[in-house]
């Protein structure tokens, strides 16, 4: 099974290839507060993608030195409907 997360698309310039934005939240063991952290991933793109879109995308075998992941769907509305 293959972790899937979601995320915002910052860049689809490349051909092949858009740049995702996940976030996530961990906890500082000493005061135990939540600190939001960034991660910038390079996923393959199989259909269309613009910046500012919501994308959930999953761990697939590494096409190349760093792309492993490649979007399942673009474009997701969060709770209020807004992309």
């Amino acid at each position: 099974m293959s972790k899937i997360i979601t995320g915002i698309v910052v860049s689809a310039k490349m051909k092949n290839a858009a740049v995702i934005e996940v976030e996530r939240t961990v906890i500082n063991s000493k005061y135990h507060k939540h600190i939001k952290r960034t991660t910038r991933l390079k996923a393959r793109i199989i259909g269309e993608v613009k910046e500012g879109d919501k994308v959930l995308i999953r761990e697939i075998k590494p096409v190349s030195k760093d792309i492993a992941w490649e979007i399942v769907t673009g474009n997701l509305k969060d709770k209020h409907g807004t992309a």
